[in-house]
């Protein structure tokens, strides 16, 4: 199947075949449909890993990612949009396979389930990033109903992910690389998801990022001791939520202003510490 959408995507590249996506839309669609348990009403088909081993999972979360950054490169050296409906299918597919990578809640326990999820979420970050770029697309996806909801859960997914600390004074050198690995790229995929999103919700309730954190408060409240902790990459996510509908007033209730002025203290007392070290008493430079 892989070979077949990479023949397919290479023949439109050359001009052999009409330049029609609905192939190789069918092709990403086929192959996360089978990663996606399909009994959503049973308990026991709650997490991926239930019906498909982690392993097999993992395989074909990296073949997807390959396809889809394929055909993201083909359409955008072509300079040729991709239909909305398409977009929102295959992002509603990603997203869908996010949110059944984690367990019930939403975590992620394994490093296989860590791992297939952050590819997949660079997989989604793609699309999006594709939508923002297309000048024909307008600012957004415009997503409702199910699709919105899909979409929210896999936010939900990633946001647990970038909680990880990378740098700063959390982070240490037990830190595991694999863990600040994925908590970059789920960083990123939540930033390309909320630009790709375009919300018009009338109320903060119904906006898009209230949605994501607003029922899992202890997520933003992480993002703030990241912040206070000197983790400086979260700050870029944060950037991208404030520019969202009410993404501003969510953070701020949130206490990331609060945040901010510690993060102030406590880059003073560690610029005092590492200069205490190299302090050289004037006794040791006489003798």
């Amino acid at each position: 199947l892989i070979e077949d959408g990479s023949a397919t995507m290479n023949a439109m590249s050359v001009g052999v075949a009409p330049l029609d996506t609905r192939g190789v839309v069918q092709l990403i669609s086929l192959v996360l449909l089978q990663m996606t348990p399909q009994r959503q009403n049973d308990p026991r088909a709650n997490c991926m890993d239930d019906t498909f081993y982690s392993s097999t999972t993992l395989s074909l979360s990296l073949s997807v990612f390959s396809v889809v950054e394929e055909l993201m490169s083909i359409l955008k050296s072509l300079k040729v949009p991709v239909a909305e409906g398409d977009a929102l299918r295959i992002s509603e597919l990603i997203a869908g396979a996010i949110a059944t990578s984690a367990n019930t809640g939403g975590i992620c326990q394994s490093s296989q389930q860590r791992e297939r999820t952050a590819i997949l979420g660079s997989t989604l970050a793609l699309v999006m990033q594709f939508v923002c770029d297309n000048e024909n697309s307008g600012s957004g996806l415009v997503s409702s109903g199910p699709e919105r909801t899909t979409l929210i859960r896999a936010a939900m997914v990633l946001s647990k992910l970038a909680c990880n600390p990378v740098n700063g004074l959390s982070a240490s050198e037990q830190t595991s690389e694999q863990f600040a690995a994925v908590a970059l790229t789920s960083r990123s995929a939540l930033s390309a998801l909320f630009r790709g999103i375009d919300d018009d919700a009338a109320t903060r309730k119904e906006s898009f990022i209230a949605q994501t954190f607003e029922g899992h408060t202890e997520t933003l409240a992480l993002f703030a001791q990241l912040v206070r902790t000197l983790d400086n990459n979260i700050c870029l996510l944060l950037e991208q939520i404030s520019m969202r509908r009410f993404g501003t007033e969510i953070l701020q209730d949130a206490g990331i202003l609060r945040a901010l002025v510690d993060a102030a203290d406590n880059y003073k007392k560690e610029e005092a510490r590492v200069k205490e070290g190299f302090h050289v008493p004037l006794s040791n430079v006489q003798s």
